[in-house]
């Protein structure tokens, strides 16, 4: 993580610099993503949830993927390379309801990252690249328990841990300034300690549960130069 924000400061240093000289061209992006999710130890505890709800009719999903939006900035250098930093919303949820009252699990969290891309030569409108990302994730959700004529208690879910991706994409050039951006990749996002309400989350057999969003990733959007 150290590594991660003495790269992430010394991009931010040079960066001025190499743009006075005409060797960072800065730009922005805006992005929707689907992702997957690891949710192992969630998922166990929504299973434990079904078995109390059996006979019931009643079935809580469990929580393997969804949506998100990031913004990025980062610049292209005079090698082939682009460096930057981005944001990611993700969002991850699960409810069951019926007359009586409902849980809910909403658990999105935040992805923040420093990265580096490799942009392959190209002839044409469309410029594949490499990346790989570092940083970290931190929830930031909650666990919601209603019962009808009794109330709801709402619980804080917090946690962070490190965050790795690996992806391929590309450009597709649009205009002078705005591009069609698109990759697909994999995540590492596993924290490894939460706690709801205050109190450190646990398997059935005491150990610490995780909440995991690793796993497959893809993003679209649109990039704008800021400098030609």
């Amino acid at each position: 993580m150290r590594a991660i924000v003495l790269v992430t400061a010394i991009a931010c240093l040079l960066a001025p610099s190499a743009a006075r000289g005409g060797g960072f061209k800065p730009w922005g992006a805006v992005n929707g993503s689907w992702a997957t999710y690891s949710m192992g130890d969630v998922n166990d505890q929504i299973g434990s949830i079904n078995d109390g709800l059996s006979g019931s009719g009643l079935s809580m999903d469990e929580i393997s993927n969804g949506f998100g939006f990031g913004i990025t900035l980062g610049g292209d250098l005079e090698s082939p390379l682009s460096i930057g930093v981005g944001y990611d919303r993700l969002f991850a949820g699960s409810d069951v309801s019926d007359a009586s009252g409902s849980i809910k699990f909403d658990f999105p969290a935040n992805a923040y990252r420093a990265f580096a891309e490799y942009r392959f030569p190209s002839g044409s409108q469309f410029l594949p690249h490499v990346g790989i990302a570092g940083g970290m994730v931190t929830a930031s959700g909650s666990v919601e328990l209603s019962a009808t004529g009794v109330g709801t208690d709402k619980s804080d879910v917090s946690g962070s841990g490190p965050m790795g991706e690996f992806y391929v994409g590309g450009d597709f050039k649009a205009a002078s300034s705005v591009s069609v951006i698109g990759s697909l990749g994999y995540r590492y996002a596993k924290i490894g300690e939460f706690k709801v309400a205050g109190e450190t989350a646990t398997k059935e057999d005491g150990s610490k549960a995780t909440m995991d969003y690793s796993g497959m990733s893809a993003r679209i959007g649109l990039k704008f130069k800021f400098m030609q």
